[in-house]
């Protein structure tokens, strides 16, 4: 086991881009927590008691999935770029690693995004 003094353990936590990358986790495991409920849902029939309620609650729960998901990508790329430029204890091959997985952070919720509105429209 290795031994960590107290003062280095409250030393990483004041980087800013470790709290904003937790933040970041928290958040894609709620939007993933939130998009995951809709299956223990029971459904409802067209013109049964509760449909429009039901709809209602499916479309919410799917709003804030969506949100806390761009939320969680949105932040994990900005804890990636804002580590990689401020990071003093880091290797130039890690910062360039981090500058490329914000960029991959990037590319993902374009293509998120791109995608829920494709679904939406049509």
């Amino acid at each position: 086991m290795i031994y960590i003094p107290n003062s280095e353990k409250r030393a990483v936590f004041k980087n800013g881009y470790v709290i904003i990358f937790l933040l970041g986790v928290a958040s894609l495991l709620t939007g993933f927590v939130l998009a995951s409920t809709n299956g223990f849902i029971p459904r409802v029939d067209y013109g049964d008691p509760g449909y429009e309620e039901y709809i209602d609650l499916i479309a919410n729960l799917g709003t804030f999935s969506t949100l806390f998901l761009n939320l969680g990508l949105g932040l994990f790329l900005l804890s990636t770029f804002v580590g990689a430029m401020t990071g003093k204890r880091f290797s130039m091959e890690v910062k360039r690693g981090m500058l490329v997985a914000s960029i991959l952070g990037i590319l993902a919720l374009v293509i998120f995004n791109y995608w829920l509105v494709y679904i939406v429209i049509t």
